[in-house]
């Protein structure tokens, strides 16, 4: 299934994460957080993802949504199990980042799902949301515009490539299923795409802290075969 009303048409698939530390938001007190459904399209993944390109930018929009959270009285901080943790202005007192971050995660889940959002959670959407997701999808942008094809690279300008950071595309093998990747040297980011209908699967980076080449090895060492003979002797462990 694809996510609609974006630029880069994204699959969507079921969300089996949990929400961290299993807190959220809700204004109203019945309400409680289902992991079901094909809910994990682009904003889920810019919700989980975007902060391992910019985590200032991303504490940022946290840091506002928690502001504005934290402006309602009528407010509910629960837990996974259904808990009723806090409400009202202890709530308010309670709500951390990580809430504010499963209450993306429960907001998207509701969108996804075509269930109606409190106006509160419409405002979460479209000040909070909606940018999340322009700056995920203009990453992707930049990955899909910027980037050398693996196969015309010999080995001399592949290492050249990987000595200078810069961004290559190829093709793999994943469970039986045909992938085009675009790998970010810099970064190690790894845009996923599915061979058959150019959608996106996923964009994320594999090293989270940094772009260790032994990190980007490991990750296609058994997961990903690569068809690029030469890629593939120069990624795989």
């Amino acid at each position: 299934m694809h996510s609609e009303n974006n630029t880069n048409p994204f699959l969507t698939s079921p969300d089996d994460d949990q929400p961290g530390r299993k807190q959220f938001v809700v204004f109203n007190e019945i309400e409680n957080y289902h992991l079901e459904g094909q809910t994990h399209g682009k904003l889920s993944h810019a919700i989980k993802h975007y902060e391992e390109f910019d985590k200032a930018g991303m504490d940022d929009i946290l840091s506002a949504a928690l502001d504005y959270l934290k402006s309602h009285h009528n407010i509910y901080l629960k837990s996974i199990t259904g808990e009723l943790i806090a409400s009202g202005q202890q709530a308010r007192q309670q709500i951390t980042l990580n809430a504010v971050h499963n209450t993306f995660d429960l907001v998207n889940d509701k969108i996804m799902k075509g269930i109606a959002l409190a106006h509160e959670e419409e405002i979460l959407k479209t000040n909070f949301l909606m940018p999340l997701e322009e700056k995920y999808d203009a990453l992707i942008t930049a990955y899909m515009n910027d980037h050398v094809q693996a196969e015309r690279l010999t080995e001399d300008e592949l290492q050249r490539t990987v000595v200078f950071g810069k961004r290559i595309t190829f093709d793999g093998i994943y469970e039986e299923a045909e992938y085009s990747y675009i790998l970010d040297f810099s970064t190690s980011g790894l845009l996923v795409q599915t061979a058959s209908e150019n959608s996106i699967c996923t964009l994320f980076r594999i090293d989270k802290q940094g772009n260790c080449l032994n990190e980007i090895k490991r990750y296609f060492s058994g997961n990903v075969e690569i068809t690029n003979p030469i890629l593939n002797n120069y990624l795989v462990l």
